[in-house]
Parts: C-alpha cells; sequence; structure tokens
C-alpha cells in the first residue's frame, strides 16, 4: 500500500493547505512536460492520485483506517507494512493501469497514420465509459418533460399536494442530473490527464481529441434515442 503521506512529504495530520501547497510543488517538478526523467510519468502519477485522496474528507478518512489497520497488522506480526496484502484496487487504479499498457503498443509503432488510430482509439475507449451516464441523462430529461406536462393542467386548487410531489420528483431529477454531469467533469478529466502524460502528447490535443469524440458520441446517441421515439 502506497503511503500517500510521504509521497507528498507531509504528516498525517498535515492540513488541507499543507497537502495542497506539497502536491503543487511536486507536481511542478515532476510532470512529465518539465521532467524528460523515464520515471517522472509513474512519479507524477502517485502524487497526483494522492492528492486526490487526501484532499477529500471522505477518501482520506477511509485510505486512514485502512492505513492503521495495515500498521496494526504489520506491528502485530512482526513485518512491514511495505509486505502486508494490499486492500483491493480502486476503479481509478485499475483503469490507470489498463491505459499505461494501452500506451505500450502505441508507442511501438512508428507510421504516423497508425499512432493517429491508436489516438482515436483511446478517445473512444474514454468516452464509452461514459455512455451508461449519458443514457440516464437522457431518461431523466425525458421523465422531467413528462413530468412538467402532467403538472400544467392540473388546478392549483384540487391538485397542490399532486403539484407538490411531482415538483419534489423533478426537483430531485434535476440534482440526479447535476451530480452525474458533475461526475463525468471530474472524472474524464483525470482521464484526459492521464491520457496526455501516457501517450506523451500535449494536454490540449489529448483534450481536444476525447471531447470531439465524446461530443460526437452523445450526438449520435441523442439521435438514435430520438429516431427511435419518432419511429
Amino acid at each position: 500500500m502506497l503511503d500517500y503521506y510521504s509521497l507528498l512529504g507531509v504528516k498525517s495530520k498535515a492540513t488541507k493547505s499543507e497537502i495542497k501547497k506539497n502536491y503543487y510543488i511536486l507536481a511542478n517538478k515532476y510532470h512529465p512536460d518539465k521532467n524528460q526523467e523515464p520515471e517522472s510519468a509513474k512519479k507524477f502519477i502517485a502524487i497526483t492520485e494522492a492528492y486526490e485522496v487526501l484532499s477529500n474528507n471522505k477518501t482520506r478518512t477511509i485510505y486512514d483506517l485502512k492505513r492503521w489497520q495495515l500498521m496494526k497488522k504489520a506491528e502485530e506480526s512482526e513485518y512491514s507494512i511495505n509486505v502486508v496484502t494490499e486492500p483491493e484496487e480502486s476503479i481509478r487504479t485499475r483503469r490507470n493501469r489498463s491505459q499505461q499498457k494501452r500506451s505500450v503498443e502505441y508507442h511501438g509503432v512508428t507510421q504516423k497514420h497508425q499512432k493517429t488510430k491508436l489516438l482515436f482509439l483511446e478517445s473512444m475507449h474514454i468516452s464509452s465509459r461514459y455512455i451508461l451516464h449519458i443514457i440516464g441523462i437522457h431518461l431523466m430529461s425525458f421523465l422531467i418533460f413528462i413530468t412538467a406536462k402532467e403538472l400544467l393542467p392540473i388546478d392549483m386548487n384540487k391538485g397542490i399536494l399532486i403539484i407538490l410531489g411531482l415538483s419534489g420528483f423533478v426537483s430531485l431529477l434535476a440534482y440526479g442530473i447535476f451530480k452525474t454531469l458533475e461526475n463525468i467533469f471530474v472524472e474524464i478529466r483525470k482521464d484526459i490527464q492521464r491520457f496526455s502524460i501516457y501517450y506523451k502528447i500535449s494536454h490540449q490535443r489529448s483534450s481536444r481529441l476525447t471531447i470531439t469524440v465524446f461530443i460526437c458520441s452523445i450526438a449520435l446517441l441523442s439521435f438514435l434515442l430520438m429516431a427511435r421515439q419518432l419511429f
């Protein structure tokens, strides 16, 4: 289990501001655009993952608990924390590893059209992770539209409870859409950042490729859903 506190050079009781300050110093030092050493990309990924965990109260609490349990188990068995069985990997860690493996093929080809093809496929791979999210947003939006249509003909005096209930339902759906979009925004930013690092292309290029493919995927999905409703 990686010691995120050691990676960022802070104590386990460090404040958010201390964690943020050290992260920016290290990120600036190890960012692949500024540091050409072979291990700089891995180091940058590790400190970024550490910051993402420790800068969030919920994930930091979970991490601290696992860290304490491993340290306690290590003390009882008289072994180092480094040889204790690690907890189950997070989805993000598995994604990073898979993306890094795919980048090996990219760096192994020399032809320009082959590289362009692999970059396009990686953009599609990233975008495909959020298709279910988009479908969910479409469904919730459709429910909001249907519910709004039901609200319009209701008499305010006779159906106040129905109006309140339906209004609450619409608000809940709208909140669901907001949280889903927020999650997509946060996660796709991380994917694009790793895309840029592992494939050693500019952040601007990885963003442009991924966002273009993502928007095209949404447009195609919307067209298919609309076509199904019409026919």
